[in-house]
């Protein structure tokens, strides 16, 4: 029967009292391996060579789940249950010789609880080199087996993920966190930079940065990561074949137990097609659909700007210039709405062609366009820019076998004028080209403050007028119409003039053409008739001239295209007899 090591019993000898030297440092080599041997994190167990156990240290005997007392003297394997028959402590290998060296593998407790092992045999033999027994060391590596598995999940979620993930490594002192060495990238970096792991290891983040990266998105990131904060940014790297793409990238900072970085990983994720779809809507946002040129919102924005720009530059010079076509309203119909926009496009390239690329063109709706000229040298630069933009227009379009000639009235603001809101300077340049309009056609007109004084004035009589038509505060003056030959009174030319209460009579020429163009002058036209019929119907009643008397009254065109007309007369002349 196999005899049990006991290294219990063994207890620290005095030197002092025993009289055998050799003995007693025998005595304290044994205590001293005990101590060592029990204070191992490492299971110990020794067997003879018929795998009978002569000692097991306390942690052996903690991870199989017995007790010491249990385990010596018993066979080892009643104690080491091998899952799947991964291995048998005293199995028999090929040369059917008793294993021994390491293995790991996973094993079962008394319980049945398994954990993972690592297990290294060792050949005892004794001082004639035979074999007595076994040596075994039992680790148990359950933790560091979970964290292996756990790092396999994380490197192929990692491996496999969509984004793309790039590790740098930092050095001793950190220039630039850009020009780190990079240590890892996945798969998804190699698809989509073309760069193979091989060819971007060793290499720096610099290799994905060209021309269109944004230098201060750049420098932002720089300095964030320079502080050693994480930074989320978006930004246009290069393939290796030297196409770009948009990525949206998170660089976080990685830090070890002492709290230094070691490392920074970048996650990126390609957002070409969110950015090619934001590009495009914001495109449409500020440009107009039909010619390409920008709206009235992007147009006020960049007029905004150099207004600003003007106030902090004194000796800044901007104009803006505001163009109508002529007769727009006449091509419209004639040829169709097709042909109109053709034209409309044509002319917004060859206003493109007349100016430099610091200015902007832009269609504010309809047949209107405007320009900003920036940094001009003098105000006779926007009037040249004009005389150049009306013969550009000279020259007739050809648009489907329709030869279209067509001209602009244009009016210009100048930094100069003392307006300081870009609002304002559009309707200065607007009040201008008004002006222009009524010049004829082709011409151009700079604004001043009478301008806008007197269509101020021509607003506030617009006004006056509304309220004039309502309470009916005109006078008809009758201009006799008189036989040559007998100078007899044959009838009466009705005119209208209007009391005005603070500026006193107001003559036609002034009020009729704010009447018809806001369709005021059909209620006044109304009224006039109505008032010239009854004069006359008195006057008939009163002096009976034979042959009776007659009464003009002038129609506007306005009045001629209501088809009511007719009828209104009629009935007017039902009612005052």
């Amino acid at each position: 029967m196999a005899k049990s090591i006991n290294l219990e019993t063994s207890h620290s000898p005095n030197p002092a009292v025993d009289p055998n030297p050799a003995s007693t440092l025998m005595k304290e080599s044994e205590w001293l391996l005990q101590t060592v041997v029990e204070n191992l994190n490492d299971g110990v167990v020794i067997t003879d060579l018929q795998d009978q156990v002569l000692y097991v240290n306390s942690r052996l005997a903690k991870l199989v789940g017995c007790s010491v007392g249990e385990m010596v003297g018993k066979p080892a394997h009643h104690f080491f249950h091998a899952i799947e028959g991964w291995f048998d402590f005293q199995g028999t290998s090929q040369e059917d010789q008793p294993f021994y060296g390491w293995k790991e593998g996973q094993l079962r407790r008394k319980d049945g609880r398994k954990f993972w092992a690592e297990v290294n045999a060792t050949l005892l033999c004794d001082a004639t080199g035979e074999a007595t027994g076994t040596l075994i060391t039992v680790k148990d590596i359950t933790e560091r087996k979970w964290l292996e598995e756990y790092l396999r999940l994380l490197e192929s979620v990692v491996v496999n993920a969509n984004e793309i993930v790039m590790i740098s490594q930092t050095e001793d002192a950190i220039e630039d966190p850009l020009s780190l060495r990079i240590i890892y990238v996945n798969d998804a970096f190699s698809r989509t930079t073309g760069y193979s792991s091989g060819e971007a290891i060793g290499k720096t983040a610099l290799v994905l940065l060209g021309e269109k990266t944004s230098i201060a998105e750049i420098a932002r990131i720089r300095s964030t990561l320079s502080a050693f904060e994480p930074v989320r940014a978006e930004v246009i790297l290069y393939r290796k074949n030297g196409s770009h793409f948009w990525v949206d990238v998170n660089m976080v900072p990685i830090r070890n137990e002492q709290g230094h970085v070691t490392h920074f990983v970048s996650v990126m994720r390609e957002v070409t097609e969110r950015k090619i779809v934001e590009e495009q809507l914001r495109r449409n946002a500020f440009h107009d659909s039909l010619t390409g040129l920008p709206n009235r919102l992007l147009f006020m924005e960049r007029l905004s700007q150099t207004v600003a720009r003007a106030n902090d530059e004194p000796a800044y010079r901007f104009a803006l210039l505001f163009l109508d076509l002529d007769r727009f309203k006449v091509i419209n119909d004639s040829l169709g709405h097709m042909i109109g926009d053709q034209l409309l496009i044509a002319i917004a390239r060859r206003l493109e062609a007349c100016l430099s690329k610091n200015d902007t063109v832009a269609r504010l709706g309809g047949d209107e366009f405007t320009i900003l000229l920036e940094n001009i040298q003098s105000d006779n630069d926007a009037t040249k820019v004009a005389e150049r933009v009306q013969q550009a227009l000279a020259t007739p379009f050809n648009l489907n076998g329709h030869e279209v000639f067509t001209s602009a009235s244009i009016g210009i603001t100048l930094s100069s004028t003392d307006f300081d809101r870009p609002e304002d300077l559009l309707r200065g340049a607007d009040i201008a080209m008004y002006r222009a309009k009524a010049q004829g056609k082709a011409c151009h007109e700079v604004f001043d403050t009478d301008m806008h004084t007197h269509v101020v004035a021509l607003m506030q009589l617009e006004n006056d007028l509304r309220r004039a038509v309502e309470r009916q505060d005109f006078e008809l003056y009758y201009q006799p119409i008189v036989a040559l030959a007998t100078g007899r009174i044959m009838g009466f030319e009705a005119l209208v003039r209007w009391q005005h209460p603070e500026q006193g009579i107001i003559s036609p020429a002034k009020f009729v053409p704010i009447a018809e163009e806001t369709g005021l002058i059909i209620p006044l036209g109304q009224w006039v008739l109505r008032e010239a019929c009854r004069q006359l119907k008195r006057w008939q009643d009163e002096f009976s001239p034979e042959p009776p008397l007659t009464i003009s009254v002038n129609l506007s065109s306005r009045q001629f295209s209501q088809p009511s007309l007719i009828n209104q007369i009629r009935q007017i002349l039902t009612d005052t007899g």
